[in-house]
């Protein structure tokens, strides 16, 4: 097994789906943040385990010519994309690679053409955002740490606007997260999911919510790690808040407004 802060040079052999460059160091698998294949470097052990390692990049000899300059600041730190580092292209290439060896080692031979990704900011359809102190944004890779934000590169421009919202709206709750997802329409629906630590009372929320986002189509809510709480359902047009039946879906406790079915 490798040291810990071991210091070692070597050249990254490919780039894995979590945006890692691969390497071998004495026979062994080590995973480099933010390393691109054919570069060579100088890397340092941070986690070691039996049959792989992960390390960090300390120096590098030769860079990539995939290698860009990431657009935001808080891409070393933030947990929310891995592939800024690097260009569109190649993005894309690694992806297509990563389907291919999947299937490879199920016994599956394909063709794959591409990905169908265009575009290397704003293309997100849905989005979880973490909130703290009256803060939101991704999670710290590898870390429960916020990092906050302002105005993601990668999201549409209305979640930041949502969770801008919806932090100020129901500050002083229990809010633990916002999930939120759009649809592919040419006037796009959105969902949105506050998510807290305990059942929170969200009727003057919705109803705020919808006069201020009009293209807001579905609101429910969740409560975090609790196995007798489920999402529940509100509707835009007509803001249902009453008592709610119970009852099982796939082995999953839920709780819903049973006029969601008329």
């Amino acid at each position: 097994m490798l040291e810990i802060n071991s210091v070692h040079h070597t050249e990254i052999e490919e780039c894995n789906i979590f945006g890692n460059g691969v390497c071998h160091i004495n026979g062994m698998v080590v995973f480099v943040k933010d390393a691109l294949p054919r570069e060579k470097c100088s890397v340092k052990i941070t986690r070691a385990f039996p049959s792989y390692a992960y390390a960090e990049k300390t120096d590098n000899a030769s860079f990539s010519e995939d290698r860009v300059l990431p657009c935001c600041d808080a891409y070393e730190a933030c947990g929310g994309c891995c592939f800024l580092h690097t260009t569109l292209e190649n993005e894309n290439d690694i992806k297509r690679k990563y389907v291919l060896s999947t299937m490879k080692k199920r016994g599956i031979e394909i063709d794959v053409e591409g990905t169908i990704c265009q575009a290397k900011e704003k293309y997100r359809n849905k989005v979880v955002l973490f909130v703290e102190n009256n803060q939101y944004g991704y999670m710290q890779g590898g870390t429960n740490k916020i990092v906050p934000h302002v105005a993601c590169k990668l999201n549409d421009d209305v979640f930041d606007q949502i969770a801008s919202f919806t932090v100020k709206e129901l500050s002083g709750s229990s809010l633990r997260a916002i999930y939120m997802r759009k649809s592919s329409q040419k006037t796009p629906e959105i969902m949105v999911c506050p998510i807290f630590y305990k059942q929170t009372d969200l009727f003057s929320y919705a109803s705020s919510l919808i006069s201020h986002f009009p293209n807001v189509k579905t609101i429910l809510y969740s409560v975090y790690n609790d196995k007798d709480f489920a999402p529940v359902f509100y509707k835009p047009e007509d803001i249902l808040y009453q008592e709610f039946g119970k009852g099982q879906w796939g082995g999953t406790g839920h709780r819903i407004c049973s006029t969601v079915f008329d």
